[in-house]
């Protein structure tokens, strides 16, 4: 039997219940009334016959049902509540009770003799207070029913409203209910006059669709067909021709955007075409379009939707492929130039553009292609030239800056990046050029001591091959064959190892015109030897080394077919090392022994260079004022003069510090600069031919072994070959800087480190002669001993005047001291 504190907690459970039970069916009854009534009043008004829209509308009734029930109904009558929550809210209520009645109803709920529950006496007592207290309150006075109370009036009066609109019009009652609980059925609103509204009648479909493609006429490409979804170069004409399944009444294309393009109705009112007529459809921008036909009864049918791709024409792209760096050249040096251009459809210009020390840019074409574009040619360009600086006159520390740029036939262009020229004179190119064979002779010393350092490891490697190997032996052997790869990455690599080196200081002999044929040949011989060594040693270095850490494995695995194998390798790569670390020792003692005669050959080709150049820009200046006296020149002209005759004198001394011992040919020199200032133009030219033969004498150069160079443009500009201008789906092969015919076959052997004594000397008299002993004992090896036949007679030559110079002056020392 239930004790009095827990009937009237129980009897306060039920009320609450019943009040939240009834609150919220009136909410949801209220809910669905007014929502049903509002969706048929929504679908009377618009008369909505779209299936899929009914559909929607009967969704939204059938969620928002769901939605209040669980929310008002479920949620709240099947909510978990103690009696102790509800105890605990009467005790808010009435404060009194100072928090008793929980405690009390948790006491009834235990045993008597309960040990965990304490005194049984005091519980007794806690509980009789609390019904004494509880006894005159009225718990349900806690439940408030006014709000269940209005909630119910409420629905009740939206029920009365629907039930009189439903009296009013039951006809229009039940077909609302109807379409609303049935979007799917044949119910319909009645017309005005009380009939049914017939649902409208189809309107035409699509049949067909055929879509033509005109690009734009820059573009050179072909008009083409396409797919419903299309895809096309911005600019590009879509002609449209398609036929409906029944007759229409008018057509247009709709694009997303919101532009309508009507459609030329013709024949038997179902074909159709767009954009033939003078509403074009240009494809400017990616959206979506459809077709929209209307019926003859106004009914409209819009179908599916498709796309238009616009692909924008993207503006070239152009580099310039040589020289990779800026560089230092000489005032008339012929620098050759690579140009690369691409285009998505082609390239219809390439331009040189360039500007020295702020002037203003000027542009040279190098290319320029059809003036439609070709389809499937041009897309890329390649335009290999020489530039020759001399046209524009440039002083000593001039920087030219330089880049191409490339146009399409849609006038759309680009840059490459800027590149630049750095004016040298000739003691600065000379330095430089010094400067980067000392490097070249570092790097090959650096090159022979690590490779002597990955032979020794090596053998040490070899040595201890016939020992029980272990893991150890195969880390160091793994560590070998990672430093021999670092040999081999300075010697040969492409990127910056010393073969690139010596080819790109060859080039920059040749773009600077540095008419000094030994170094010429002696940069081709390290070249062809390097690129040998790559080919015939360095890669079956690799090669052993690789298979001995594989052989190496196969032992550590225990492997019996590879016992033997490493040493086997091994004694290959040390073979190939001993080879390598030979031809370094030559290579080495080649530019050693070259850098006797090699300054005093390299700065006679340069001033063999400028005064060349001086005696045409003497040339120039005679046609002016040949036959005129000094006294009727005009200031200017006098200052030319005055100029001139300075940069002769500058030559002259020039001579003087590096060939002393050529007294004629500075004699010679001085006496041009004197011809020159009286304007005895004619005296002057003729000097200076006779000065440039005796330094070609001098250099062993005649005149048919030069090439003369072909007369440059404005801009100094002189086409190489064909390639400039023509389009190539691939960068061409061109030439290796430094590559020359007079340099090494491939088949040539590695030079030997030590030659025949007696072979040496039959040499050194052949090249030589008979020179004196004292001067014979300067030259313990020949330094031409790597030089062609063709360069015997100057050698000896040369050597003959020292010769004839130092026994000049031992006879001179020895008068002075008598």
């Amino acid at each position: 039997m239930l004790h009095p504190l827990q009937r009237k907690i129980d009897a306060l459970s039920r009320l609450s219940r019943w009040a939240d039970a009834l609150r919220g069916a009136s909410i949801v009854v209220a809910a669905l009334i007014s929502a049903v009534a509002a969706l048929a009043a929504l679908d009377y008004l618009l008369r909505i016959e779209d299936r899929g829209v009914r559909i929607i509308l009967t969704l939204s009734a059938a969620g928002l049902l769901v939605w209040t029930l669980y929310r008002f109904l479920i949620k709240r009558c099947f909510a978990r509540r103690g009696e102790v929550d509800y105890a605990r809210a009467v005790e808010r209520a009435f404060p009194q009770l100072r928090n008793r009645l929980a405690s009390s109803l948790q006491f009834l709920r235990l045993a008597e003799d309960d040990p965990t529950a304490g005194s049984p006496a005091l519980r007794r007592a806690v509980i009789e207070s609390t019904e004494a207290d509880a006894r005159s309150l009225d718990f349900a006075s806690i439940v408030d029913v006014r709000r269940p109370a209005f909630t119910a009036a409420l629905a009740g009066a939206i029920c009365l409203l629907a039930a009189a609109l439903a009296l009013c019009e039951p006809e229009l009652a039940r077909i609302a209910v109807l379409r609303i609980v049935n979007p799917l059925g044949e119910s319909s609103w009645p017309a005005d006059d009380g009939r049914a509204i017939a649902p409208p009648a189809e309107p035409p479909a699509l049949e067909a669709l055929s879509i033509r493609l005109v690009p734009p006429a820059y573009s050179g490409l072909p008009p083409a067909d396409s797919k419903r979804h299309i895809r096309a170069l911005r600019g590009t004409r879509v002609i449209m021709s398609g036929r409906a399944d029944r007759p229409a009444a008018s057509a247009a294309l709709c694009l997303e955007s919101g532009e309508k393009i009507p459609a030329r109705i013709v024949g038997d009112g179902r074909s159709f075409s767009i954009g033939a007529g003078d509403a074009p459809f240009v494809v400017e921008r990616s959206e979506a379009y459809w077709i929209e036909l209307a019926g003859r009864d106004g009914s409209l049918s819009s179908g599916e939707r498709w796309h238009v791709q616009a692909v924008a024409d993207e503006p070239p792209t152009v580099a310039v492929t040589r020289p990779a760096a800026d560089l230092y050249v000489a005032p008339d040096a012929a620098v050759p130039i690579g140009i690369a251009a691409e285009d998505d459809l082609a390239v219809a210009r390439i331009e040189l553009a360039y500007q020295s020390n702020g002037q203003a840019e000027r542009r040279a074409a190098i290319c320029t292609g059809p003036e439609r574009a070709v389809p499937g040619e041009g897309a890329r360009r390649e335009a290999d030239f020489r530039w020759n600086l001399a046209p524009l006159r440039l002083q000593t520390g001039t920087t030219v800056t330089y880049h191409a740029a490339a146009e399409d036939y849609s006038g759309q262009s680009a840059e490459s990046e800027s590149r630049r020229l750095t004016i040298v004179s000739a003691d600065e190119l000379l330095s430089r050029i010094a400067d980067r064979m000392k490097l070249i002779a570092a790097e090959l010393g650096r090159a022979r001591a690590m490779q002597q350092k990955c032979r020794d490891r090596a053998e040490s490697a070899r040595s201890d091959a016939a020992r029980q190997p272990d893991r150890s032996d195969l880390d160091a052997l793994q560590a070998l064959e990672h430093a021999q790869r670092e040999v081999r990455q300075l010697l040969a690599n492409d990127g910056d190892g010393i073969l690139k080196q010596v080819r790109a200081l060859a080039a920059d002999l040749e773009i600077n015109r540095v008419e000094n044929r030994p170094l010429r040949l002696l940069l081709a011989s390290i070249a062809d030897v390097l690129d040998r060594l790559e080919r015939e040693r360095l890669s079956a270095i690799a090669r052993e080394l690789a298979a001995a850490v594989k052989s190496l494995r196969l032992e550590l695995d225990e492997r019996s077919a590879a016992l033997g194998a490493t040493a086997a390798s091994l004694a290959a790569a040390v073979e190939n090392q001993n080879a390598v670390a030979a031809v370094l020792d030559e290579l080495i003692g080649r530019i050693d022994r070259s850098d006797a005669e090699g300054g005093l050959f390299l700065q006679l080709a340069l001033l063999l260079h400028d005064q060349q150049a001086f005696s045409e820009r003497t040339a120039s200046i005679g046609r002016r004022t040949l036959g005129r006296r000094l006294n009727n020149l005009a200031p200017q002209e006098s200052a030319e003069l005055a100029d001139a005759s300075a940069a002769q004198r500058e030559l002259a001394r020039r001579f003087d510090r590096l060939v002393g011992q050529v007294d004629n040919l500075s004699y010679d020199m001085q006496a041009a600069a004197d011809q020159i200032e009286l304007n005895r133009i004619g005296r002057a030219v003729a000097a200076q031919k006779r000065i440039v033969g005796a330094l070609k004498e001098l250099l062993g150069l005649d005149e048919e072994g030069e090439q003369a160079d072909a007369p440059p443009g404005e801009h100094g500009i002189e086409i190489q070959n064909d390639r400039a201008g023509k389009p190539s789906d691939s960068p061409g092969d061109t030439a290796r800087p430094g590559d020359k015919p007079g340099s090494a076959a491939e088949g040539d052997e590695p030079p030997t480190v030590e030659p025949d004594a007696e072979q040496t000397r039959a040499r050194i008299l052949r090249l030589w002669g008979e020179l004196p002993p004292s001067v014979r004992a300067q030259f313990p090896q020949t330094p031409g001993e790597d030089f062609p036949p063709e360069y015997e007679r100057m050698i000896a030559e040369y050597f003959r005047r020292l010769a004839d110079r130092g026994e000049e002056r031992g006879e001179g020392r020895g008068e002075s001291s008598k």
